[in-house]
Parts: C-alpha cells; structure tokens; sequence
C-alpha cells in the first residue's frame, strides 16, 4: 500500500523521504514501538491519547496522527508524524459492475482499496458518481449498464486502473475520461456488427421478431402445417412445433416466401412445394 508519512515543523508537514517512509511503514505494519529515522531522529508509534498527553493542541485534521518524532539525544523534542493515506476516491460513490471483472480479480480486494481511500460503494448504479468495469466480453445485460453510464455521463474505470492508483492522492478528469470513449466506441462497434448480421437470412427471424422461441437449429425441413398459433415443420418424420403470436402468423408465411429465392424453396399460399433437402439455419428469439 502506498502511504505517505510527514512529520509537522512550525509551520507545514514535511515529507519524510521515500527510504525513511517505507522504513516506517514496515514498522508500523509489523507492530513495533519506535523505528529510528536517521542518526539525529526516530519514531515513536502511538495512539491519541499519549499523542495528546505530549502536546498542549492537535491540528483539526487528528485522525490522520500516529506518532511522535523524537530526538536521540533529547527525546523531549519532538514532532507531530502523521500517516496519510491517499484520499484517491475522496467524495465519490463507486458502483463495481462484478459480472465485468476479469479472472482473478478480487471483488472484496477493490471494495477494501475504494474504502481506504474514502470512497464509497453503492450497489446501485442510479446512486454512483463511478463505475468500475473491465474490459471483458460483455453480455447483454453488462452492456445495458454500460450504456446508461454512458448516457448518465458517469466515468468508468477498471480495476486494473483502480489497483494502478494507490499512489494518486486525487482522480482528474483527464484520468476519468479515457474508459468512457474506449467504452462507447466498443458499445458503437457491437451495433455495427448486429447491423450488418441483419442483413443475412439466418437473423431475418431475430429482427423481425415474428416468432418468439429462444432456439437455433439447421434442418433440412418441410412445413407440414400452418394455423393460427403454430407452425409445423418435418424432418426425417419427426415434427416441429414453431408457437407464433396470434395474428402475425401471416407475416410469417410471407417473410418465408420472401426467403424462398435464396433459398431456392417454393411456396404456395404457405404450403411447401420444393427441394425437402435444402438446409436452413433460422434463429428463433
């Protein structure tokens, strides 16, 4: 974890130095009482109260304190230290889309590093000010949520770029804006595709939505029975039922005739007349 350790002089926080920090850090992780700085100074590690028991006033900000700055050879001189965590997600609410995550991603782990660093999470989307979702293959309902983040003007991150910022004290609008148009170009590529599939006789059926099965099958068939509610297709003896909404079994027969010529078939007021060895692949939904 990245932290930041400073120790107060008259008048600001000082920095202590990239050495000296992660010296303290280890210590302060480890438990010890004190760890020494350089040859001059160490670290006391306390709580509060002694921290108020050595000094006659604390900053408003306190919580961030943990521990004395001493003199080697006069302990009585001495120093606030303070260990501040990064405050990377400070004032936003974060919606984690956990479906999106990537293999191996620790789900809990984000929601830990988003806490720790003052953000909150929220499992509504509606609520958030932020959405983590990586960059996975999307199912339809990963790519709804997307696309109302997009439209909401939400930012988007991954967890990728949310375990990459443990060492930014504050998120910037340029770092918040490079998912969202990587994020829409991908969602526009996906309808260009569907637009171009909708071109092919084995999505006709999707997109006119005529009939309401969720199923894919190739066969080579016959249609041995037409009525109001149903179509019934024939193969190898066996029959299929094909349930169509009431009313629209009309259009049915005439997007099937519509078919007929690339699928060199012949229909006649819906019966079939032509080549029962001819394959069709029709995708119901």
């Amino acid at each position: 974890m990245s932290v930041k350790w400073q120790w107060l002089d008259d008048y600001q926080w000082v920095d202590y130095d990239k050495k000296t920090s992660s010296l303290l850090e280890k210590s302060y992780l480890e438990g010890k009482k004190s760890e020494s700085c350089d040859k001059e100074r160490f670290v006391e590690f306390c709580d509060i109260h002694t921290i108020h028991d050595n000094f006659s006033s604390l900053p408003k900000d306190y919580k961030s304190l943990v521990g004395i700055q001493r003199r080697k050879d006069n302990p009585n001189r001495r120093r606030l230290v303070q260990r501040l965590i990064p405050a990377t997600y400070d004032g936003y609410i974060v919606y984690i889309i956990k479906e999106s995550l990537e293999d191996g991603v620790d789900y809990d782990g984000l929601i830990d590093i988003i806490k720790l660093r003052k953000g909150k999470i929220t499992n509504k989307i509606n609520n958030s000010t932020l959405v983590v979702c990586d960059e996975t293959t999307w199912n339809n309902d990963v790519r709804k949520l997307i696309q109302q983040v997009l439209d909401d003007k939400i930012p988007i991150v991954t967890s990728t770029f949310v375990n990459k910022s443990l060492d930014s004290y504050k998120l910037t609008t340029k770092d918040l804006q490079i998912k969202n148009n990587e994020f829409a170009q991908r969602l526009n590529e996906k309808k260009e595709i569907s637009i171009k599939r909708m071109r092919t006789f084995d999505d006709l059926f999707q997109a006119k939505r005529k009939i309401d099965l969720n199923m894919t099958f190739s066969i080579p068939f016959e249609i041995k029975e037409i009525d109001d509610t149903k179509i019934i297709l024939m193969n190898e003896g066996k029959d299929f039922d094909l349930p169509v909404k009431p009313n629209r079994i009309s259009n049915v027969v005439d997007l099937l005739k519509g078919l007929s010529k690339q699928l060199e078939l012949q229909f006649n007021d819906g019966k079939f007349e032509g080549n029962d060895g001819e394959k069709i692949k029709i995708e119901i939904q």
